[in-house]
This record gives C-alpha cells, sequence and structure tokens, in this order.
C-alpha cells in the first residue's frame, strides 16, 4: 500500500496489475484510491472508530474530481467521527435490490404450456412430496 500526494495526473497515471491495489493520499488521512484490474479507480475511504474498521467506496475517478471526491472523503469521516452512520446514495440493502430485480425480469419469463401443467398437477396432489425432502441422513426408497 503506497501513500503518495494525489493530483490529478497522479490518479490518472495509475495502471491496472493483476490484483487490485490501493494507494492512499498524504493530504487527507483515510482517503484513497483503490485500483481494479479491469483499469477502474475507485475513491475510498477507510477508518476504524471505536473498535470498528469502516471501509467505504464512494465514487468513480472518472466521474468526479478529485476536489469533489477530497469534500465528499471529508464528510464521510467527520460523520464517523460524529458517530453518526454515514450513508451513500448507492448503498441499498440486497433485499430491494433482489426484488427490483426479480420485478424487472421475473415478469419477462414465461413458463412453457407443459411446465404449468406440472406445476398445477404437483400442487394439487398432496401425496406426490412435490416441495418436500426427506430429512438429512435418510435414504430415498426407491424401485430401484
Amino acid at each position: 500500500m503506497s501513500v503518495v500526494h494525489f493530483s490529478e495526473r497522479r490518479i490518472e497515471a495509475l495502471g491496472p496489475r493483476k490484483p487490485p491495489y490501493d494507494i492512499r493520499d498524504t493530504h487527507l488521512k483515510g482517503f484513497g484510491v483503490r485500483v481494479l484490474p479491469s483499469g477502474a479507480k475507485r475513491f475510498f475511504i477507510h477508518s476504524q472508530h471505536e473498535g470498528r474498521r469502516i471501509w467505504k467506496t464512494f465514487g468513480d475517478a472518472g466521474s468526479i474530481g478529485l476536489e469533489e471526491a477530497r469534500r465528499r472523503a471529508t464528510e464521510l469521516l467527520a460523520a464517523i467521527r460524529r458517530d453518526e452512520a454515514p450513508s451513500l446514495p448507492e448503498e441499498r440493502l440486497f433485499e430491494t435490490v433482489a426484488e427490483e430485480v426479480f420485478d424487472r425480469y421475473g415478469r419477462n419469463r414465461k413458463l412453457r404450456r407443459r411446465s404449468t401443467a406440472n406445476i398445477s398437477a404437483a400442487r394439487s396432489c398432496p401425496d406426490s412430496g412435490a416441495g418436500t425432502s426427506p430429512p438429512l441422513g435418510t435414504a430415498m426408497s426407491g424401485a430401484g
């Protein structure tokens, strides 16, 4: 992990490597850039508060400038010190994202007629065992 004084030119010059790597700023403690193997560069903050380590990425180096990133990093680090939970616009719960994906793409999928008939038959037949599995550690009996 290197520590350098950031400038726009220095950040642009950072090249990709096989493993991702971090460069930290000498100007603002806890602020840095993570360079990914794809060449993408993400600004991050890293801090420790009350025994908890906090690591958050908050912007793409290609979309926001260095001064804006430093300003955001300063705000996030100050929020951590005030014991506030720093929130980021991109930060969302997995459940929310999964629900949106299922809503968006689940409706576009059509089951084949035979599949829907098999599902209906399995639901209507109580002895079919559809949706149930034997307890762990027991062998399934078959006509073998």
